[in-house]
């Protein structure tokens, strides 16, 4: 009897396969999926699922942690257990405080290892920016100065486009806001990355830098 399933489930279907053995399954959900078969994959091969998939769900924490369309959850993933899965090697994080903070070897840091993948003049600029015009202001605050940041720069592996967050986890305003930057500052900011936005997530501000 013909079976006409209304999905099909794939468990690490290309686990322990040779190069070519994976083009052939890439080949064959391809052509399920031309034929509007819903297919449902688990795997840990990330450029697999990048190259198959119309939606990628990362399980993390007992269920559902992230989940978007692959040029979303791949290049610009949200959340930190996602990036750090993601980017392994590629990612820099360091903890700021202000007792301790010299940002000057900060911005080495990061251009240091930027340069490991890549070699963007404009990018490189973009962390003396990002040190005096977003964290010395927000750092030395007349109001309510922040006392300690995360960093996490992100490089790519498949985009020229970078990403850097910056979290802020004792306070309360958006860090983008009045009480730490006014316009010039954040012109100055946009004129070298290519978008700046804040967010609170889990109860704490990031600033996400995109590159």
């Amino acid at each position: 009897l013909a079976m006409h399933p209304e999905l099909i489930l794939f468990d690490e279907p290309t686990s322990a396969l040779d190069p070519t053995m994976v083009d052939e399954v890439e080949s064959v959900i391809r052509s399920l999926t031309d034929e509007n078969m819903t297919s449902v994959l688990v795997t840990h091969e990330m450029r697999f699922a990048r190259k198959v998939a119309s939606k990628v769900v990362f399980l993390a924490e007992k269920g559902i942690y992230e989940m978007g369309p692959p040029e979303q959850l791949f290049d610009h993933p949200e959340k930190l257990l996602t990036q750090r899965f993601l980017y392994h090697s590629r990612m820099l994080e360091k903890e700021l405080r202000v007792d301790s903070l010299d940002l000057y070897s900060l911005s080495s840091e990061l251009r240091a290892f930027l340069q490991r993948f890549d070699h963007a003049t404009k990018q490189e600029r973009l962390f003396p920016v990002l040190c005096d015009e977003l964290l010395f202001p927000i750092f030395h605050s007349a109001a309510r100065p922040a006392q300690r940041a995360g960093i996490r720069l992100l490089c790519s592996e498949s985009s020229a486009r970078h990403t850097l967050v910056v979290s802020f986890p004792d306070i309360e305003d958006d860090p983008l806001g009045e009480a730490y930057l006014d316009e010039l500052n954040l012109e100055i900011l946009r004129n070298f990355a290519e978008t700046v936005s804040s967010r609170k997530e889990d109860a704490v501000w990031e600033v996400c830098v995109e590159m």
